[in-house]
């Protein structure tokens, strides 16, 4: 589904974030990508990521899963 959807040019940022436990921070990624093609087409997004998850694979499965679920609803 990658083929749907492109991360927007200078559209990736690292951020500090309250730690879901609320005791300390984190850091975070936030890629905004751009829907290219299928019922979405248009549509900008955000996916956000700890850090120390951040890999290619894991922001393409999470973007891919953000992306199916636009679809999904524009489709309606």
């Amino acid at each position: 589904m990658a083929d749907m959807w492109v991360v927007v040019p200078q559209g990736q940022r690292q951020t500090t974030e309250l730690a879901p436990n609320g005791t300390g921070f984190v850091s975070v990624w936030e890629i905004t990508y751009r829907v290219t093609s299928g019922p979405a087409a248009g549509t900008v997004g955000t996916f956000r990521i700890p850090a120390d998850l951040y890999t290619a694979d894991a922001v393409r499965d999470g973007i891919d899963a953000a992306v199916a679920a636009l679809h999904d609803v524009a489709s309606l």
